[in-house]
């Protein structure tokens, strides 16, 4: 062979590996596109129907059973569960994920273990009444008004709750905004 030949010949190799390359990239990055399990975030809206084992069978989501105390349940993590996921799911609102954390001292909520016990609070009532009123400024977020006014962060949703015809996303506050604030508990 010639020297000419074997350049052309590394030439060619070396494009097909780039482009192999370049259709692994995209294949892998396609692949994750569409789920991100960030607590308060949602990305997708799941359509699930709750099963309980004895109806659903292999099928079942989850297991809730009445612990005979004020209205509170226990909830059994399944695979590909979040607290957003249980959330959604049992309230119709993945942000009572926080409440769900709370309950269950749970510090970091990405960390579900499968076949684990969670106590579902009961949500609603004296909480969605408002207390006093509270006007935005600059830097605020739901996490930090609750944490000034009612000394507790996860709170945050109560007051998204109250405003939401004003909040439309709690990411998003406008300086000046007046919001309703729940109850000091």
């Amino acid at each position: 062979m010639t020297k000419e030949t074997e350049d052309n010949i590394s030439m060619v190799l070396g494009l097909a590996v780039v482009l192999v390359t370049i259709g692994i990239t995209i294949w892998f990055f396609r692949g994750r596109r569409g789920v991100a399990d960030v607590p308060g975030i949602a990305t997708e809206t799941p359509s699930l129907v709750l099963t309980t084992p004895a109806a659903g069978g292999q099928g079942s989501i989850a297991s809730i059973v009445p612990d005979g105390k004020s209205g509170t349940t226990e909830y059994e993590v399944k695979a590909g569960d979040s607290l957003w996921k249980i959330s959604q799911r049992l309230y119709n609102n993945g942000f009572y994920w926080s409440e769900i954390a709370k309950v269950n001292k749970i510090n970091n909520p990405s960390l579900l273990v499968v076949g684990q016990k969670l106590t579902l609070p009961a949500i609603g009532g004296g909480s969605e009444t408002a207390s006093g009123e509270y006007v935005v400024k600059k830097g605020d977020s739901l996490w930090s008004i609750s944490v000034a006014n009612l000394g507790d962060g996860f709170r945050w949703t109560e007051i998204w709750n109250l405003n939401r015809e004003v909040i439309k996303s709690p990411g998003v506050l406008e300086i000046g905004w007046k919001l309703k604030l729940p109850m000091v508990k």
